[in-house]
């Protein structure tokens, strides 16, 4: 197992775009034109983060308590039922993450074509431009772990590579219908009729 760690402004950084996200720059607007005080945005911003804490804490606190990978999905299968974790992942896999995805590329494409000349702005050139975003840091990311963003490596020179056969990214789909089929032979397991 490789002992490489994200640097710390990778990790922050990571951490405050999924917290801040681009909410921030959409959603401020619509909130101004409503309500006319700073002080109640402000109040509004900071009831916001108060629960955002307290999200935080109750997360943690199920960390320490079930010290295992897997966040919701691991939580939701060990609390409740293996189905409502395998039904969180889903719905976090399907709309948890792409959406928020999806958000912030059409606000690039958005504030992108605003800067751009007039001709430029139509609705199938954000569109498109949307989708390359998402294409583009699909591809970079894809690859090694290196490629997504700044790792401490434990060699100086950066030198000590892993087995050529590991360094290769893993086709999704075929982890993804591993995991399922590993997940669905563990409901079989424990159901009454699994021989248990």
């Amino acid at each position: 197992m490789s002992n490489r760690k994200f640097r710390f402004t990778t990790v922050t950084a990571v951490v405050i775009a999924n917290m801040v996200g681009t909410g921030v720059f959409t959603s401020l607007g619509f909130q101004l034109l409503d309500i006319q005080s700073g002080f109640v945005i402000l109040m509004l911003w900071a009831a916001g983060g108060v629960a955002a804490v307290c999200g935080a804490v109750t997360y943690a606190e199920l960390g320490a308590a079930m010290p295992r990978s897997g966040g919701e999905y691991n939580f939701l299968s060990r609390i409740y039922h293996p189905a409502a974790g395998f039904v969180s992942g889903w719905v976090s896999a399907s709309i948890g993450f792409t959406a928020p995805t999806a958000l912030a590329a059409m606000t690039f494409a958005a504030y992108t074509s605003a800067a751009l000349p007039v001709g430029a702005r139509g609705y199938w050139f954000q569109k498109i431009l949307a989708v390359g975003l998402i294409l583009i840091l699909t591809v970079i990311h894809s690859g090694r772990r290196s490629n997504s963003g700044g790792l401490v490596s434990p060699d100086p020179a950066g030198l000590a590579q892993d087995a050529p056969h590991k360094s290769r990214p893993q086709p999704r789909a075929a982890f993804a219908i591993r995991r399922f089929k590993r997940f669905m032979a563990g409901i079989v397991e424990r159901s009454p009729d699994g021989g248990d």
